[in-house]
């Protein structure tokens, strides 16, 4: 693809575009030993340098482990020189933070390599500079932690802490990035000491400066996979590596990897780095996957929810989208206790797909660890959807009228003899929530409205086309003023732009809001739909029809594959969150949309 289009004048909601930046991790670079193959990590950073080099990136930040050999291994200061003369191909300045591969492991009794040592970080400052420092950019103030040295008692450690808390009170008024090598945490400010984390005593003493200083990112290595956290204004990032990724972090994942993927090493969808956009009024950090190629590479620039604009689809989440995973206790990294990780990558490809809107069920507004998630979501602009089935009790709407500021709509499935009581139930609550309640016909056995053969198990949510004229008598009879909308459901076999066509028109005659949910899934639960050329197709048909009909907010079910049990189908992502064909298609057709609004807007 082109470079990141160059400055420019386009609104966006983050103001006027200043300058882009890259942000790298962990490129593992090993010895090249005359006469022998270049190392694959080698291959696929000297990659990402030719690809970037014509980005024009301001700078560059590495995050650290820009070497394999730890300090007390043959060829490790063999291998950092390499890494300066191939970082000289950028063309841009380049700032590093030190790893544990570079300078040595955090200081614990438990840590599976020698700790840092003075030796170490010299030796270090010899080819990349201090191990510590700040870089200024107009209004843009970037702090570069040395993150080994954090809880270990050095000389070293106390300088820098000294260095870190006036740089931070002299850049007040300014803009400040930090760039570290660990991550102060994964999954909770709280957690406990892993192989993974900074140190609880210096977390604390970390985290404390970020929120009274409003740090307003911070970029971390170490993981080698892409997760993301908020703690109040300030954004964490976790990067995914340029040369392999951490086996330990496969078993985030509901589907084993394969010995092809090396058990995960080689799992080429987790690796990439970040294009940082930095705007008047904020930032826009892309995960730019590399596939883990060699050569000449194909990269584009992926969409984000701080983008103008969105893709013009609605995903529903079967899966569950932000899973606590407990990794199992195993060398060589953490022997002795489980690790706690989130999955994120639903959420990275959500971001890359540029769909804002959200469908789920209601127990994730109602699961306080969930529901602080969907808040992290909604403040960089997704809207849910909560769909609930039945009349609402007390309970549920204590609930959604407590948490009204992330319901964008909720969808009530139920049987439609009981509208009029949902009117009276829920009629008081909507009028002084202003939260947009929608009306799905409950169609299941019990009713007897699912229109499939004789004795074959069926529930479903949604009105079918044909239930026009009975949705729209109940949304002017006992639901007028209550319900803001109606929900339909279209059958993967439907025939999509005349359904549409009829939606369009009943949302034009009634004001109201009328979504469609168009199934992946076949007409019974022992078809499997697995032809990636069908569901890419439909996919795009999808696409453009939604453009065609903005009345109608079309939504897609389902976003991740079902591979197993009932209705299998493939989605726009696998179980390990890497593309199938009708989501890459979808992710790039929103990145040639970003690129268009970049050169163009």
């Amino acid at each position: 693809m082109p470079a990141p289009g160059p400055p420019d004048a386009a609104p966006h909601p983050l103001g006027r575009h200043l300058f882009g930046f890259a942000v790298v991790a962990d490129s593992h670079l090993e010895p090249e030993p005359a006469g022998l193959a270049l190392p694959r990590s080698n291959a696929r950073n000297r990659s990402v340098v030719q690809a970037l080099r014509p980005w024009g990136p301001r700078f560059v930040l590495h995050l650290g482990d820009i070497v394999h050999p730890v300090p007390e291994a043959p060829g490790h200061d063999l291998t950092m020189a390499l890494a300066d003369r191939l970082h000289a191909g950028l063309g841009a300045p380049v700032f590093c933070t030190p790893g544990n591969h570079d300078v040595g492991d955090k200081r614990e009794d438990i840590a599976p390599a020698k700790a840092v040592t003075d030796d170490g970080l010299r030796g270090y400052e010899n080819v990349f500079g201090p191990p510590f420092r700040q870089v200024d950019f107009g209004q843009v103030v970037v702090l570069l932690l040395n993150s080994p040295v954090l809880g270990s008692g050095l000389a070293v450690e106390a300088a820098q802490r000294r260095w870190f808390e006036q740089a931070l009170q002299q850049a007040r008024g300014r803009r400040v990035f930090v760039a570290t090598h660990y991550p102060p945490y994964l999954v909770q400010p709280g957690e406990p000491s892993s192989y993974d984390n900074i140190q609880p005593a210096p977390r604390q003493w970390l985290l404390d400066l970020l929120r009274r200083h409003r740090v307003e990112a911070v970029f971390c290595g170490h993981v080698h996979n892409a997760f993301y956290n908020r703690l109040d204004g300030t954004e964490i990032y976790a990067l995914p590596s340029t040369a392999f990724a951490r086996r330990d972090y496969s078993e985030l994942h509901r589907s084993a990897p394969s010995a092809g993927d090396e058990f995960g090493r080689n799992d080429t969808g987790r690796l990439g780095f970040c294009w940082v956009d930095v705007h008047e009024r904020g930032h826009v950090a892309r995960l730019v996957e590399t596939g883990g190629g060699t050569g000449a590479l194909d990269l584009w620039l992926p969409g984000h929810p701080k983008d103008p604009g969105e893709t013009p689809l609605g995903l529903t989440l079967r899966h569950p989208w932000c899973e606590i995973v407990e990794l199992p206790c195993n060398p060589p990294v953490d022997e002795f206790e489980r690790r706690a990780a989130r999955n994120d990558h639903p959420v990275h490809a959500l971001w890359t797909l540029g769909v804002r809107r959200l469908r789920v069920p209601v127990g994730d507004l109602l699961d306080a660890r969930v529901r602080e998630r969907v808040a992290d979501m909604v403040a960089l602009g997704h809207r849910y959807t909560f769909f609930s089935v039945g009349l609402p009790d007390e309970e549920l709407l204590a609930a959604l009228r407590q948490h009204a500021a992330l319901v964008d709509r909720w969808e009530c499935v139920l049987p439609l003899q009981r509208a009029p009581e949902l009117a009276r139930r829920a009629g008081p609550w909507v009028r002084e929530t202003g939260v947009r309640l929608l009306l799905a016909n409950l169609r299941s056995g019990m009713a007897g409205n699912t229109r499939k053969q004789p004795g074959q198990h069926d529930a479903a949510p949604g009105f079918l086309v044909d239930e026009a004229g009975v949705a729209r008598d109940l949304l002017r009879g006992p639901l007028a003023g209550v319900a803001a909308g109606l929900c339909f459901g279209l059958p993967r076999a439907e025939a999509l732009e005349p359904a549409l066509q009829t939606l369009s028109l009943l949302a034009q005659d009634t004001g109201a809001i009328v979504t469609a949910t168009l199934s992946l899934m076949g007409a019974g639960p022992n078809e499997a739909h697995t032809d990636d050329e069908d569901t890419q197709a439909l996919v795009a048909q999808a696409l453009a029809l939604a453009q065609r009909h903005p009345g109608v907010d079309l939504q897609l079910d389902t976003f991740m594959d079902i591979d197993r049990g009932y209705y299998v189908r493939h989605g726009l992502v696998d179980r390990r969150s890497n593309w199938r064909p009708a989501g890459l298609a979808l992710a790039r057709a929103r990145a040639a949309q970003i690129e268009h609004h970049r050169l163009h807007a």
